[in-house]
């Protein structure tokens, strides 16, 4: 279905995401959404410089000095009557600052489940979960008041729903396809991987597949190469994995690069993995339209849209059946067996207009 736009034109949404400090997931939806409409992002911090990724987004950083004057501050800027549209309160942290602030009229939009904070915040230490739990009270109060409450997925939506004890409305974001026509190589298997070095990532899971495949199949092992693209916290256990595994030889960490090398890391690549448990996954759309064959698992919550096929698998949440999944799609790929791109994904322009209609 055609989605008309056109009265969108010269209008504009208005975000509040306390920090951005490195490009990721939401930072990729802030680009995607300025493709369609102007966007104005308020921050405390911007240390990554979003305006340079996008002509239409426009940053308003409030450089606070202390935490209580993050609170002045976010009040003070948004009980300005001057601005057009209802801001929206992306994330946990901004919908915490909204309520403390005392902000009558806002709308949220939430990425993550609450079970993965959870899941983080359940390793830490006594006083660290102790502080998140206060949180938690002041978050579910921030939502409840909230004007219009929004995820990304149906899943993240029955768990929020049930969790925080109020509605959310879902759509799921969508990329700029360009319709690429591409040549893969035949005499090498390219497998990249896009994301956060972060513990729920699970992109050990990579390297011990790896690791058993050069085991298995040595003549399969040394035709392949692995990139990794991404920064985290985790960057230096997963190295000295790959060399406790003895599998630096096909494994590459590319650290974070530019949209230019992404796109050129993308149309060499035969196959995508995505282990994660996160609560989208824009990467596989991007995989998708430059065609990747998709290996992820099902926590990774943007695979409610996709079903099991000639270029799609999708695992459970363990790695004994993402392995299999991924030797799988590997096997196949070696033998050019034929895979079925003409797919069906999520529309992008579909995805800011509802952005848009729940933001005025």
């Amino acid at each position: 279905m055609k989605v008309n736009l056109s009265y969108m034109k010269n209008k504009e949404v208005l975000i509040f995401f306390p920090y951005l400090h490195a490009f990721g997931g939401i930072e990729e939806l802030f680009c995607i959404l300025s493709a369609s409409i102007k966007v104005k992002v308020v921050c405390f911090e911007d240390k990554l410089g979003l305006a340079k990724y996008s002509k239409n987004i426009e940053v308003i950083d409030l450089k606070p000095r202390s935490y209580f004057e993050k609170i002045f501050l976010v009040k003070k800027f948004f009980s300005n009557s001057e601005n057009l549209t209802t801001p929206i309160m992306w994330g946990y942290k901004s919908a915490f600052f909204a309520y403390l602030a005392c902000i009558k009229k806002y709308n949220v939009h939430l990425d993550d489940p609450p079970s993965l904070i959870l899941g983080f915040f359940k390793k830490k230490s006594f006083f660290v979960s102790l502080r998140h739990a206060i949180a938690e009270i002041i978050n579910k109060k921030a939502l409840q008041k909230a004007n219009v409450r929004m995820t990304q997925c149906k899943k993240n939506a029955t768990e929020l729903n049930k969790h925080y004890g109020c509605n959310f409305k879902y759509c799921h974001p969508g990329i700029i396809n360009k319709g690429h026509i591409l040549k893969k190589s035949n005499k090498k298997i390219f497998i990249l991987s896009i994301s956060r070095l972060q513990h729920n990532k699970n992109l050990d899971w990579i390297i011990n597949a790896i690791s058993l495949l050069k085991v298995i199949n040595l003549k399969l092992f040394k035709k392949i190469e692995v990139n990794i693209i991404g920064k985290g916290e985790e960057k230096t256990f997963l190295e000295n994995l790959v060399f406790e595994k003895k599998v630096h030889e096909a494994i590459k960490f590319r650290g974070f690069v530019s949209n230019k090398a992404k796109d050129k890391f993308l149309k060499k690549s035969h196959i995508f993995v995505i282990p994660a448990v996160q609560g989208y996954g824009i990467p596989a759309l991007e995989a998708l339209s430059y065609k990747n064959k998709l290996v992820m698992n099902k926590e990774t919550r943007i695979s409610e849209i996709f079903k099991n096929n000639s270029v799609i698998s999708i695992s459970q949440n363990n790695f004994k059946s993402f392995n299999k999944n991924f030797l799988k799609t590997l096997d196949e790929t070696s033998n050019n067996k034929k895979a079925n791109f003409n797919l069906i994904l999520p529309d992008h322009k579909k995805w800011s207009k509802f952005i848009y209609t729940n933001s005025i």
